[in-house]
Order: C-alpha cells, then structure tokens, then sequence
C-alpha cells in the first residue's frame, strides 16, 4: 500500500504493477478492500453495465477493490470478462493500480502513466528465474499513454547493486527473437473446411 500512497503523492499513478505469480497479484489486491478512492460512481456505473452482459461479475471477489478502491488483479486466472472490465476503465483513466503478472505483459495491451517491478525474476514451471530481455520490454512498453502522457515512468525496485546492474543489462539488451507457439491441429482444419469451400480456407 505505501507504494501506491508514493505513486500518488508524486502524480504517478495510473500504475501497473508486475508481480511473479498469480495469488500474488490477487494478495496485493485484497489489501485495498477496504480503501476508497475518487471515480467510485463512474466504475461503478461501467461495472453494472459488465454485469448486464456477465451476469457471472456480479459476485466476483474483486468488484469492491475495482470500484471502491480503483485497484484490480490482472491475469490468467480470472475471467475474460473481468480483464475486459478493468481494461476498459484502465484505459479511461478510472483504474489507478493494475497488479499483473509478468506473463501476460504481452496480453495486456492498455498503456498506463508508470509501470513499477518489485521484482526482476518469474516464477514458471521450472521454478524462480529472471525475467528476458523480450519480458522486460514488453512489460516497460506499457509506460507512457498516447496523447496523454509527455513520458512514461518505469520503476524498478531493486533487492541489492546486482538486481541494478542486470536491470541495466535488460534496458541494454535487444529482445530475443519472438516464436509462436502456435501449432496448426486436424479439428482447426476441419472448422475452417466447414464454413469455407477449400480455394477460400488457402486465403482465410
């Protein structure tokens, strides 16, 4: 909580916050539950709207965090809707703290004023590692919103002189090469052949 009080004491905010896991986006998040800031009427207004249409929203463990407090998890774990909710008021300005997790730094695609990592390491599969150079960018590439910000601010929180020396090294680096995953399968083929004849599948 001190973080955000500083973020916004100094004009910083709105802020996405990377963290390394799930449950500790969700854990940051619960700490605002029972904070109230400015714009409550207006995302409250937009979430009822989401809950028109996402009916499954309206008990979602989150909501008071979004629309007391401004400050709302981001990633996986939750629900298309939910990430489209927060997004959307990210975007105009309404959410004030996004706690996100490294891995979808590449999937969330609103800018904001400040981008904060407590942390230069993910945790994956295979345990604890440091983030790569592409990680870094993707995530700092989030600071700075179009026609509204003259910079953006990234804010890196080292543990010790060697986290800011590799914090150095990643501003330095190139990205490494980006491959997709993406591996066509035989039911992908079979759905494209049913809506489209086969010259019209080639160009699909």
């Amino acid at each position: 909580v001190w973080a955000v009080e500083n973020l916004y004491r100094h004009s910083l905010l709105p802020a996405i916050i990377f963290l390394p896991r799930r449950r500790d986006c969700d854990w940051a998040a619960r700490r605002f539950r029972n904070v109230k800031l400015e714009g409550r009427e207006q995302r409250r207004k937009i979430y009822s709207e989401f809950m028109k249409e996402f009916p499954i929203l309206s008990d979602h463990p989150f909501s008071r965090c979004l629309i007391d407090a401004g400050v709302a998890p981001h990633h996986a774990g939750h629900l298309t809707a939910w990430k489209v909710a927060v997004e959307r008021m990210l975007a105009e300005g309404l959410v004030k703290v996004v706690f996100a997790t490294t891995t979808l730094a590449a999937g969330l695609d609103v800018p904001a004023r400040t981008v904060v990592l407590p942390t230069l390491f993910v945790g994956d599969k295979e345990g604890e590692r440091p983030i790569s150079a592409l990680e870094f960018h993707q995530m700092t590439g989030r600071a700075g919103r179009r026609g509204v910000d003259r910079v953006g601010f990234v804010l890196v929180l080292p543990y010790s002189v060697r986290d800011l020396f590799f914090a150095r090294e990643l501003v330095e680096s190139e990205p490494e090469e980006l491959l997709s995953a993406f591996r066509v399968r035989y039911y992908q083929v079979l759905n494209l052949l049913a809506k489209h004849d086969f010259e019209e599948a080639l160009t699909v």
